[in-house]
């Protein structure tokens, strides 16, 4: 699931899902919440969109109190900063 995260790939995502309901649960309710939180800090949309629609608790949280949301939040905010720089690095180079 770590590779499948890290490539944002929801298919293979999708097929370890399939897999865990097919071995009684491989995966544990906890665990999977955990891949959860990890796709969203990561940034990794499809796979966390694939596991929420899996019905993965979405209130699951970090010992810090942190949500899959507070990471989505985080990295539209990370991107919205990025490309700021961008386009003000391009302004730059213009003159």
């Amino acid at each position: 699931m770590a590779t499948a995260i890290e490539n944002d790939d929801a298919e293979a995502a999708m097929r370890l899902l399939d897999l865990s309901r097919q071995n009684d649960g491989l995966l544990s309710t906890q665990r999977l919440q955990t891949f959860l939180l990890r796709a969203a800090k990561l940034g990794s949309v499809r796979v966390a969109e694939a596991l929420i629609k899996a019905n993965v608790s979405i209130e699951s949280t970090t010992l810090h109190g942190e949500t899959a949301l507070h990471f989505a939040a985080a990295n539209v905010l990370q991107e919205k900063k990025k490309k700021k720089q961008e386009s003000e690095e391009k302004k730059r180079k213009k003159k």
